[in-house]
């Protein structure tokens, strides 16, 4: 991982990053999650993260697949990279337990 035991701002969320399991946990649960192209720096003036939330999202398999066939390539990055809001109490469980 890019970013590991990292604490990271997206606007005015701390973020840390996490593996696909642990993201698909969080995100099955209730959680936010955001999604960034694996060779993209986080905060840039081209890109930003795109946030996932089951309420308004489908499926975590699908939304991951539609993100990386759109938003990654060779340039970018083949793969996406998740990361967690961790003030967030059903994501702090999940971090804690699973990352």
């Amino acid at each position: 991982m890019k970013y590991k035991n990292q604490f990271i701002t997206i606007g005015n969320t701390h973020v840390k990053q996490v593996n696909k399991t642990t993201a698909k946990n969080i995100y099955d649960k209730g959680g936010r999650i955001y999604l960034n192209a694996c060779n993209m720096m986080l905060n840039n003036p081209w890109t930003t993260p795109m946030l996932l939330d089951k309420e308004f999202a489908g499926k975590f398999e699908t939304m991951v697949n539609e993100y990386e066939y759109y938003n990654c390539c060779s340039e970018r990055g083949n793969y996406a990279n998740y990361f967690v809001n961790i003030n967030s109490k059903i994501n702090k469980l999940w971090i804690t337990i699973g990352g």
